[in-house]
């Protein structure tokens, strides 16, 4: 792997560390990302991204020809109600240093008239969620990801963990580790007043040549990884994209990114223990699971939403999604249903294709759709079903209080009581199934952190032997 290098050309990470805004100032063409829109045209701007507590972008906007036309429009629009305007997207193009600059899905939010020493004396504001500075077409053989809200072990400890992973052409060497002294002073204070911050960066070094959408598509995947490990959600917030004769910053501030620390299947008070287990699940990172990645990064999100959530209720609606995902995806054959659907369609297609009249086949069209929910077999019978068909005992009192209490939430019978012991217990139950099934999918041989037995530690290959042999500890 070439040399760990932070030197960037943008100075984006000299911004990061002195804790100030990374600032972009130019003129460039503004438009609207819907065909009609009134404030199309040339502006001066001033864009900050702001890296610490929310992370954001915000752009000043100076109209270059400040024409009476032009000042009537812009008034009009925003001192008269021209509610549309919150809702259009803006882009805009400029140019940098040779480099072309894009601030993309800008939200216009307030407009004023300042005296000041511009030419232009009126200023409309925004936020815009993504930047792009330098040239998209070409592909990048390293990147450098800078990655928020990402603490593990002490406070400072600095330690870098190397993976070889494979995105989808190629293979990539990866460098992951906390950003040195900054990340012991910030992570303490987003720790302590909340927000978000950056406090580590992640090296990429790729075979072949990769263009942007690739490299984010190959992050998605990796970091996906990393949140399940974690139990919260970490993703980049930007890249530094790196080639021999050209570089590209891009920076996405699209998700909501709020700090969070909870306990994990994963070990991380430990870094050393921390990166083999991770690195133990990348090496099981298998084909299965790469056909189902979609389906799968949903159940995780949802599993992540589940244990960070602050309401009881929430936790259950989260956590049967996530479930839910994988009974539509993973249970196979005829498992799912109490009856053959074929054989059920064959017989109500004979009966009513003896019927005369076109309310005969009404019915049977109508009937055609709803096969499947009239022969489907109840929530709790297929998620035993699911847990079978992987190898996988589930209690069936915990299972069942814990569906009990699903169908209360998701069928608004009523509000779940957090001092409801049981249903707690089948929470953090099935919370650890779920990590259990999805370990399971991936080949993952490595140590687990058992929550439903005070996060013991043991050998997954121990785990899931017991799992096969008895029943979990029931009420």
């Amino acid at each position: 792997m070439p040399p760990f290098n932070l030197d960037d050309p943008f100075d984006f990470y000299r911004s990061l560390i002195s804790e100030k805004p990374f600032e972009l100032k130019g003129t460039g063409r503004l438009s609207g990302q819907k065909e009609q829109t009134p404030l199309d045209g040339e502006f001066r701007f001033e864009s900050s991204v702001y890296l610490h507590g929310r992370i954001k972008g915000e752009v000043k906007l100076y109209p270059v020809c400040s024409t009476e036309n032009l000042i009537s429009k812009i008034r009009i629009v925003f001192e008269k109600g021209y509610s549309k305007i919150f809702s259009i997207f803006f882009n805009l193009e400029s140019k940098i240093d040779d480099r072309i600059l894009y601030l993309e899905d800008i939200q216009l939010r307030s407009y004023e008239y300042q005296d000041n020493d511009t030419s232009s004396k009126e200023v409309i504001s925004g936020e815009f969620s993504r930047l792009r500075l330098g040239d998209e077409k070409r592909g990048y053989d390293s990147v450098v990801a800078w990655i928020p809200n990402l603490g593990i072990g002490d406070l400072g400890y600095m330690y870098p963990w190397e993976f070889s992973v494979k995105p989808p052409v190629g293979t990539a060497d990866v460098d992951l580790r906390q950003i040195p002294g900054y990340y012991a002073r910030f992570l303490k204070l987003i720790k302590d007043t909340g927000g978000a911050g950056i406090t580590s960066v992640c090296h990429q070094s790729f075979s072949e040549k990769q263009r942007p959408s690739e490299i984010q598509d190959f992050n998605q995947k990796f970091f996906l990884l990393v949140s399940f490990a974690l139990a919260k959600h970490i993703y980049p917030v930007a890249y530094w994209l790196q080639s021999w004769d050209d570089n590209m910053l891009l920076i996405d501030m699209s998700r909501n990114l709020i700090y969070s620390e909870k306990p994990s299947w994963c070990p991380y008070s430990s870094p050393s223990r921390w990166g083999t287990c991770f690195g133990n699940l990348l090496a099981g990172y298998t084909n299965k699971f790469d056909r189902l990645h979609s389906t799968i990064e949903q159940a995780i999100y949802m599993y992540i939403a589940a244990l960070n959530s602050r309401y009881f209720d929430a936790r259950v609606f989260f956590l049967s999604k996530a479930y839910e995902l994988y009974l539509s995806e993973l249970l196979e054959g005829t498992g799912s249903y109490a009856f053959n659907r074929s054989e059920l369609k064959s017989i109500l297609v004979d009966f009513f294709s003896a019927q005369e009249g076109d309310d005969a086949k009404l019915i049977l069209e109508k009937l055609d759709g709803k096969i499947n929910s009239f022969i489907r077999k109840p929530f709790k019978d297929r998620i035993r079903i699911l847990f079978e068909e992987q190898g996988i005992v589930c209690d069936e009192k915990l299972l069942g209080t814990f569906v009990k209490a699903r169908h209360k939430v998701v069928h608004s019978l009523g509000m779940l009581s957090p001092g409801d012991i049981k249903s707690t217990r089948s929470i953090t139950y099935m919370l650890r199934q779920f990590e259990v099934l999805t370990l399971k999918m991936m080949g993952y041989t490595g140590e687990f952190q058992d929550r439903f037995n005070d996060y013991r530690l043991t050998p997954f290959a121990q785990m899931l032997e017991e799992l096969t042999r008895e029943t979990a500890e029931s009420d």
